[in-house]
């Protein structure tokens, strides 16, 4: 039986399939498995401004997650804030780079 204590309530799995990009763009042309972590446990706005690039007027755009939200992420997943701020920037490197499976 898999282990399910990381897996919240309102998020029955994180794990998505896809067929042939790996985990942080990692071309192996096989099916391979990449776990979310940050990504389900997120409101719907904090989603939005995580895959915002630009501002108005094409100015670029950096996403800064607020403390309170580093804070739940951490006590949720037993992750320090850093680890919690690394997981964050490449979850949204990869979200960004296939955009198409999560929009």
């Amino acid at each position: 039986m898999p282990d399910t204590s990381r897996f919240d309530h309102h998020n029955k799995t994180s794990q998505v399939y896809y067929r042939t990009v790996g985990f942080f763009g990692l071309d192996t042309g096989s099916k391979i498995m990449t776990q979310l972590l940050i990504w389900p446990r997120l409101s719907t706005c904090s989603k939005r401004a995580m895959m915002r690039t630009k501002k108005r007027w094409g100015h670029p755009y950096e996403y800064y997650p607020q403390a309170r939200l580093l804070n739940r992420l951490a006590d949720e997943l037993n992750m320090t804030k850093e680890d919690v701020l690394d997981q964050i920037d490449k979850e949204q490197a990869w979200l960004l780079r296939y955009s198409r499976y999560y929009r």
